[in-house]
C-alpha cells in the first residue's frame, strides 16, 4: 500500500534512501545540497503555527522508499512551492507520481486551511528542454514536462525565470517557473503578483532554507524583474 509520510529528522532511517534516490533523480546545478536539507528537516519541527511550512516526504510502498517530495507551504503568497518529486525508475509509469503529487496538494491545502486561507496554487522550477546538452538529457526533460502538464500545471510566459545557484562555484540556472490552480480559478496573472511570488520562494526556499546569501538572491529577482520588461504574462501548456 502507498503512502507518503513525512520524515520527522534527521535520524529518520527513511531519509538516508530519500537522499540517495534524490541524488540520483536531478543533476548537481539544481540540486540543493544534502546538508541544507537535512538541516531544514530538523528545523521543520520548529515552525511557527502561523508560517511558512517546510515538508519533506518519503513515498513508501510498504517499508520501501520508492520516491519523495520537498515542498513548502508560502504563507506571505499563500501557495505552494514544490522544490522536487522524484520517483524511481523501477517504479515509474505506474501512477505513483501523480499520486505523489495529488497528496503533497492536499497536505499544502491543509497547511493553508490551517491558517485559515485557501490554497492559490502550486509554483514549481522544471528545466528547459531548449537548453538539453544531450539528445538523452532532452528527453528526460520533455517527460518532466508532460508529467507536470498531466497534473494541471502550466509554463508562466513573459518571464526568463532563475533558480540561485546553490553551489558556491555555480551560476543561476535557467528554468521554466510553472502555476498549477489545483482546482481554484487561475489568478489573473501580472507582473508584479508573478514577482512577489518569486521574491516570497527565493526569501523563504533559497535565503531561509538553503542558505543561500541576500546579495546573490536579490541580484537573481533583479535579472528575473529585468528579463520581464514589458510583455505580458500568462500560461501556457508545455508542448
Amino acid at each position: 500500500m502507498l503512502t507518503l509520510r513525512e520524515v520527522q529528522s534527521e535520524s529518520d532511517p527513511a531519509l538516508a534512501k530519500w537522499l540517495a534516490m534524490y541524488e540520483r533523480s536531478f543533476p548537481r546545478e539544481v540540486r540543493m545540497p544534502r546538508e541544507a536539507i537535512a538541516a531544514q528537516v530538523n528545523a521543520a519541527a520548529r515552525v511557527s503555527p502561523e508560517g511558512d511550512v517546510l515538508h519533506v516526504a518519503a513515498a513508501l510502498d510498504g517499508d520501501a522508499v520508492v520516491g519523495g517530495a520537498m515542498f513548502t507551504f508560502l504563507s506571505r503568497s499563500n501557495l505552494g512551492f514544490l522544490s522536487y518529486i522524484f520517483i524511481g525508475p523501477e517504479t515509474r509509469g505506474r501512477g505513483v507520481g501523480e499520486w505523489v503529487y495529488r497528496q503533497l496538494a492536499g497536505m499544502l491545502g491543509s497547511d493553508a486551511t490551517a491558517r485559515g486561507q485557501s490554497l492559490q496554487g502550486i509554483i514549481l522550477e522544471v528545466e528547459r528542454e531548449d537548453l538539453a546538452a544531450t539528445a538523452r538529457e532532452r528527453e528526460e526533460r520533455v517527460r518532466r514536462l508532460r508529467f507536470f502538464a498531466r497534473v494541471g500545471a502550466r509554463i508562466v510566459t513573459g518571464i526568463d525565470y532563475l533558480q540561485p545557484p546553490l553551489h558556491p562555484d555555480a551560476e543561476p540556472v535557467p528554468l521554466y517557473l510553472m502555476f498549477d490552480a489545483v482546482g481554484s480559478q487561475s489568478p489573473t496573472l501580472s507582473h508584479e503578483r508573478v514577482l512577489a511570488w518569486v521574491d516570497d520562494a527565493y526569501r523563504v526556499v533559497y535565503v531561509q532554507g538553503a542558505g543561500i546569501s541576500e546579495r546573490v538572491v536579490i541580484d537573481c529577482l533583479w535579472q528575473v524583474r529585468e528579463s520581464m520588461g514589458a510583455q505580458p504574462v500568462g500560461i501556457r501548456r508545455p508542448a
